[in-house]
């Protein structure tokens, strides 16, 4: 025999770069009837990784296993052990009973390594035939329509008492060696839920935006790897994929972008969950407004909700401070996931009620608690207005209460904001939707100046967002739990950088059109127009150098009215209800109009061949109203709370007028009315 350096035909082990060696003692039968349930769903993971080329088990009496597992770098096995399924095993380790010990090596390869007799590097060597257990990095995990796990631990939230073992701490020796002690701290404080909901403020207050921005960032790398590697339904739409595919960059990944078209409705709700399963306790199904003809279901653990409740809880609190107050939720109850989740979150940290948009109940509560008491009202913008204007017709003075609000589902204008102010102030907008997440993003006080002036500066709203007419929200979002992107479009895309997410959220497109910048950024593009940024915060004590993104609105055609989703195919559905109608129909528009009182109404525009007559406008109107109506379920919810605003103005024209007149201004905008004249 003879020996050489080769290893070209030796096993798929031996061409390993990294090596990690490890150990543990259990405490007994019981800790070991729970490794064989961990360690299946440890293995499966880790054969499916990239990078792992095998791994061998060994055994000390009585209770002692532990591995050698073999990658192709310490990259790839880093991003293994930072997955969820390796990082569930590690917490349920960590309990108190569960060990007596561990230990692990990183194992690296010397220059001195060799092969010999069959593995020398001749034509004539076996290839690999290593015994260790391997395969199934091609296969994509089974799923059926739901399959349950009956083991929920992976999702569950860490208690005081665990050490996480894995997450961003895995990959510190990629960071200089003070953004390592940091971002290790950060991460493992993160994973209490006390300290996280004390922590987390915009931007995480108190350390530096540059420094968050890339903690944010490598949290966002480790989310994408972890997801590629654990979900089916994003393995499969990868692979799919050709070269010039819509994508997204994240740090340094090059991430295919994911939509409701494309990725929710191509895969069922178990494969785009983690290992293709549901746990069977512990999970809560939201269900979405429905308002294009079928709802979609979205599922969230108990320790994800818990997670977004504190959020919620701190984002709050951010800005009413700590003196006790009564909150009011006047959001739906039984249509959406929204008033439910809302009412879960400010329970923690204050007094409420849930009355839904019920405005006599409100006036009721008000005078039953009296102006003593401070109060926060949750509710779609237009509430607000109609609970004025109800309780101005009750002789209650809702300037004597100390009233804030909370609203959210839609945009809210400037001028309904200035409407709303003698009776309630501050008012603050928060941002989120069914598909990603509630609390994705809020306005802050400094949000709220610098709309404010870019509403009354055209030069500051275009060096803000740039040559658009429209004035957008504008908020503030917290980048260590959510990354966003803005696509070549205009588009809006969000990831969910924490760990722990049932079903993770990556790269996805949720076609709103807006953009993202940092407090950097916004500071420069102010400076070229004469506007000093850090003087409008000094302004705002509670301000944080958090990134901003603004958002026009859905850029799919979609309008919004008390949170009621109108969207073309409602319109098309209805119309074709009545081919006498859709015979004498060319085109067919949606969009909003500006009341006078501030508020907003939804329109659908008619391009008519004939005749307009009034008959005609009733006829059209009872069609698309009935139609939808009995398509959306959310339509039906809004319109029993306020059917003058929800009930879409009809609009006839004439061949040719209106907002049929410009051909090539209709193609470019489609279905959508992007800003129509006041009525």
């Amino acid at each position: 025999m003879g020996y050489t350096r080769d290893f070209s035909n030796a096993p798929s082990q031996a061409s390993a770069n990294a090596v990690f060696y490890g150990g543990t003692q259990y405490s007994g039968i019981r800790s070991m009837i729970g490794l064989l349930r961990h360690w299946r769903r440890v293995r499966k993971a880790m054969q499916q990784a990239d990078g792992y080329l095998g791994h061998h088990i060994w055994y000390r009496y009585p209770f002692t296993f532990g591995t050698f597992s073999f990658f192709a770098s310490q990259r790839q096995m880093m991003e293994f052990a930072g997955g969820l399924r390796h990082q569930a095993a590690a917490n349920w380790m960590y309990l108190p009973g569960v060990s007596e010990g561990s230990f692990f090596r990183i194992l690296s390869p010397e220059r001195n390594g060799y092969t010999n007799g069959i593995w020398a590097a001749e034509p004539t060597a076996a290839g690999d035939n290593g015994d260790t257990e391997s395969g199934g990095a091609d296969t994509p995990p089974e799923s059926t329509t739901l399959v349950f796990d009956d083991e929920p631990s992976a999702q569950r939230e860490p208690t005081v008492s665990e050490t996480p073992s894995q997450g961003l701490r895995d990959r510190i020796p990629r960071l200089p060696g003070v953004d390592r002690v940091l971002l290790g701290t950060a991460e493992t404080v993160l994973r209490v839920p006390q300290a996280r909901a004390t922590l987390d403020s915009m931007g995480r207050d108190g350390l530096p935006a540059g420094l968050i921005h890339r903690l944010g960032e490598e949290r966002a790398e480790q989310a994408v790897r972890a997801a590629r590697n654990e979900v089916p339904a994003l393995q499969e739409f990868y692979a799919s994929l050709g070269p010039n595919a819509p994508h997204v960059m994240i740090g340094n990944e090059r991430v295919p972008t994911t939509d409701k078209q494309r990725y929710i409705r191509r895969y069922s709700i178990t494969e785009r969950c983690v290992d293709g399963r549901v746990p069977a306790r512990g999970v809560t199904i939201d269900e979405s407004s429905g308002s294009s003809g079928t709802p979609n279901n979205w599922l969230r653990t108990t320790a994800e909700r818990r997670v977004v409740h504190a959020n919620i809880q701190h984002y709050v609190y951010s800005w009413l401070g700590d003196e006790p107050y009564i909150t009011i939720n006047a959001f739906s109850l039984g249509a959406w996931s929204t008033g439910l989740n809302m009412g879960a979150a400010l329970e923690r940290g204050s007094v409420i009620k849930n009355t839904g948009p019920d405005p006599k109940k409100i006036i009721e509560t008000l005078r039953f608690f009296g102006t003593s008491q401070r109060y926060l009202i949750c509710a779609y913008p237009p509430f607000l207005k109609h609970l004025i204007d109800v309780a101005a017709e009750s002789n209650l003075d809702l300037s004597r209460y100390r009233l804030a609000a909370l609203v959210g589902g839609e945009g809210m204008s400037e001028g309904l904001r200035d409407y709303l102010r003698p009776a309630i102030d501050p008012i603050f907008s928060g941002y989120g939707a069914s598909d990603v997440e509630i609390g994705l993003a809020g306005e802050t006080p400094l949000s709220v100046a610098l709309r404010r002036l870019a509403a009354d500066d055209e030069q500051v709203r275009e060096a803000l967002f740039g040559r658009n007419p429209r004035l957008p929200m504008l908020f503030q979002y917290n980048p260590f739990e959510y990354y966003v992107n803005a696509t070549e479009d205009d588009e809006l895309v969000y990831t969910i950088s924490r760990p722990g997410v049932l079903s993770p959220v990556i790269a996805y497109n949720l076609h709103d059109e807006g953009g993202v910048a940092t407090y950097e950024e916004l500071r420069e593009r102010l400076t070229q127009v004469g506007v000093d940024l850090d003087s409008i915060a000094k302004e705002h004590p509670r301000s944080a150098e958090a990134p901003f993104v603004w958002v026009f609105g859905r850029k799919d055609s979609t309008v919004s009215v008390m949170g009621a989703n109108v969207y073309p195919e409602d319109i098309e559905a209805a119309l074709y209800d009545h081919p006498e109608l859709a015979r004498m129909t060319k085109s067919y528009c949606l969009g909003l109009v500006d009341l006078d009182d501030g508020l907003r109404r939804a329109t659908a525009s008619f391009e008519i061949l004939g005749d307009i007559t009034s008959e005609l406008s009733e006829t059209f109107d009872k069609a698309i109203f009935d139609g939808i109506h009995r398509r959306s379920p959310d339509f039906r919810e809004a319109y029993k709370n306020r059917p003058d605003l929800v009930r879409p103005l009809i609009q006839l024209y004439s061949e040719g007028q209106g907002p049929f007149a410009d051909e090539d201004w209709r193609i470019k905008q489609r279905r959508l009315i992007a800003q129509p004249a006041n009525v």
